[in-house]
């Protein structure tokens, strides 16, 4: 559609942008996690832009995920002006969040269930 719509050209001409055919779950994790910015429709990038940390623009007027909005999501729906702005007035530290439940890393978690789930075999 990019190219459909006469885009491409322009998108492909800017510097730092990045734009990629589809990617595994984790390759797309590693691009939001080193992006500067996501700008996306996904509920599901909204979601995991919050969860490390790196700013997110969505570009719909409401979220499925209204708690990312305290955390670095902005909506901007298709307004050329909100999107704009956003993108001259990003954070320039990503607060991150921090991967402990309940004061334990995740894999303390993980680990304590596999060894009482083979314990018990």
């Amino acid at each position: 559609n990019l190219k459909k719509f006469g885009l491409w050209r322009q998108l492909a001409a800017i510097k730092h942008l990045t734009v990629a055919e589809p990617l595994s779950y984790l390759d797309n994790l590693s691009l939001i996690r080193h992006a500067r910015a996501v700008l996306t429709d996904s509920g599901g990038m909204q979601k995991e832009a919050a969860f490390v940390g790196t700013p997110c623009i969505t570009l719909r007027e409401e979220t499925e995920w209204p708690e990312t909005l305290k955390q670095g999501n902005f909506l901007a729906g298709l307004s050329q002006s909100k999107i704009v702005s956003r993108l001259c007035h990003l954070p320039q530290v990503k607060s991150g969040r921090s991967h402990r439940i309940k004061g334990r890393e995740p894999s303390e978690i993980i680990s304590l269930a596999l060894r009482k789930f083979l314990g018990a075999l």
